[in-house]
């Protein structure tokens, strides 16, 4: 999970002057590019991320994978943590209950995912950001053999190579986030939308 916060002094004038209507505009903007950018990432993970290795063929393909359901479940969350101040968390982390209907259809969407793949999105997505080995069983040489990928009598480790995903999502967008929220703010506030807000 990334958390993106805004230090923006056009914007902050604009608190200063219109408080009430700056600050609606600046809620409004952080969901504007929560939403956007959260569907960036997913389409970036789903789609088989940048440079990545191929996924093995035990996965049962690109959109039988753990890592397409995965992307299904990224989330974005806008919390006020000032009285003008906003913070944009983008990525994988747990639903609130007081989150309501969207919560909710996290929750259920996330415990399928936990019994597909017996283990939750935020450990999947650990694992795969950084990579990770574990050691060959019985019961895991079994499974795979009942999968029809029997292992090597010889192998007695899987490697599953690191995939970047929020690392290398803020690498590609850090610089292009600030610009999109303080466009998404001046056209809200200039716009025609709340106009009980006055300017």
């Amino acid at each position: 999970m990334i958390q993106i916060t805004i230090d923006d002094k056009q914007i902050n004038d604009f608190l200063k002057k219109s408080p009430a209507r700056a600050n609606w505009a600046l809620k409004e903007a952080f969901g504007k590019t929560g939403g956007h950018y959260r569907k960036w990432l997913q389409g970036f993970i789903q789609g088989g991320g940048q440079g990545w290795r191929p996924l093995g063929p035990a996965s049962g393909g690109p959109e039988k994978s753990p890592l397409y359901a995965l992307g299904a479940l990224t989330r974005f969350k806008v919390a006020k943590i000032q009285k003008t101040f906003y913070r944009l968390s983008i990525g994988f982390f747990h639903a609130r209950k007081t989150s309501g209907t969207r919560a909710a259809t996290f929750r259920k969407f996330k415990a399928r995912f936990k019994a597909s793949f017996n283990m939750t999105p935020m450990a999947l997505a650990k694992k795969q950001e950084y990579g990770y080995t574990k050691q060959v069983t019985d019961e895991k040489r079994a499974e795979m053999a009942s999968r029809g990928y029997p292992l090597r009598a010889d192998t007695k480790k899987l490697t599953t190579p690191a995939r970047p995903m929020i690392g290398l999502f803020w690498k590609k967008k850090r610089k292009e986030i600030p610009r999109f929220v303080e466009k998404a703010f001046f056209d809200l506030f200039f716009s025609k939308k709340n106009q009980r807000l006055k300017i």
